[in-house]
């Protein structure tokens, strides 16, 4: 996880938006803890904080670039980019580091916005060009890496997170949906604050910077993308377990210590069982802790399957539990960490016990 900052100063407006686009960064930095940037160019100033986990090292730092033109600022992870990164290095592109960063950044300058369709990954980025003059927001095709984006007749202002624009302006609500579900809102690329809205799933939005004029065009449309189904079961069976195997192993490229958390529900159980058969298949070389960590609490219905499946591949859970006895007081803190308020609050206890286990 990263955090990506943005102000487009319509107007010029004499103010100091240095320490304001500081200031929102700040307020994300919990997104990206270990490493920070900043670039001004005219009327953009762009910024990022970097939570590594391809190459850790100060190589990886944002915003990049490597041709001072193009500049990059990204959010996520791109799954294949060792192959990627292959294909261009034959093409004669030479690299630096070791992250996909620099392997999405080289390829946009070769294939531009085609070089999405390559990408398997969940990601979101911007791309100043600094001759052609022009901003360039993008996401993936299921657009789950949030990027809200704020606008006034000043400011145009993008933050991986809502509360960032507090630096800027202060979001007012919008009226016509207080009291709706989080749902109902967000699968509009809506939000319940005026003048701040999300990029759309699969689409690129460009950017003039002298004209502030916005194009936005898909570049991933899921009709285009259908997966083939065969009449026969028992075929649909073992597709779907290959992709999930073979999803779940494209997963695990990682610099850092990769760490396992069990529910006991569906989805984390398949997931834990497959990593347990990469594991013993395949004696896979990585950082992989397959103990996982546990969260029980009085309501949870599911505590006492994720202790039998991890009993099931001679795993040692850590166990904890998440009844939280959080004051009022606390209650602004705990949210403030939160991307959304409806966020299950039991993720606090589940990260911070990742957090000591060094996950």
């Amino acid at each position: 996880m990263c955090g990506i900052a943005a102000i487009i100063n319509k107007k010029k407006i004499n103010r100091d938006l240095t320490n304001t686009l500081k200031n929102m960064s700040k307020i994300i930095s919990h997104r990206g803890p270990d490493q920070a940037g900043y670039l001004e160019y005219n009327n953009i100033l762009l910024s990022h904080v970097r939570l590594p986990v391809m190459d850790p090292r100060n190589l990886g730092r944002q915003p990049m670039s490597n041709d001072n033109r193009i500049y990059i600022v990204f959010n996520g992870e791109i799954f294949n980019f060792k192959d990627i990164r292959k294909n261009l290095i034959d093409i004669g592109y030479k690299f630096i580091s070791d992250s996909d960063t620099e392997v999405a950044l080289n390829a946009y300058k070769e294939w531009g916005t085609k070089s999405f369709d390559l990408f398997n990954g969940d990601w979101v980025m911007c791309i100043l060009d600094k001759v052609e003059v022009t901003f360039l927001v993008a996401k993936d095709g299921l657009g789950t890496k949030p990027l809200y984006i704020y606008e006034d007749q000043e400011y145009l202002s993008f933050c991986s997170e809502i509360k960032g624009f507090e630096a800027l302006k202060s979001p007012e609500y919008e009226p016509a949906y207080l009291g709706m579900n989080y749902k109902s809102v967000y699968d509009f690329n809506k939000t319940k604050f005026k003048n701040i809205y999300q990029t759309k799933p699969g689409s690129v939005l460009k950017i003039d910077l002298n004209t502030h004029k916005k194009s936005i065009f898909k570049w991933f449309n899921p009709l285009n993308n259908l997966v083939s189904i065969s009449p026969d079961y028992k075929k649909n069976k073992e597709d779907f377990y290959n992709k999930v195997y073979e999803a779940t192993k494209l997963r695990l490229d990682a610099d850092l210590k990769i760490g396992t958390s069990l529910s006991g529900g569906l989805d984390s159980s398949v997931i834990f069982t497959v990593l347990n058969q990469i594991d013993s298949k395949e004696n896979f070389n990585k950082g992989i802790d397959l103990n996982p960590v546990i969260v029980d609490y009085n309501e949870s219905l599911t505590t006492k399957y994720a202790q039998d499946l991890s009993d099931l591949h001679n795993k040692k859970p850590t166990t904890i539990n998440a009844d939280l006895q959080y004051d009022i007081g606390s209650l602004t803190y705990l949210f403030s960490q939160l991307e959304i308020v409806d966020e299950f609050n039991k993720q606090i206890e589940l990260y911070k016990k990742q957090k000591e286990l060094g996950i």
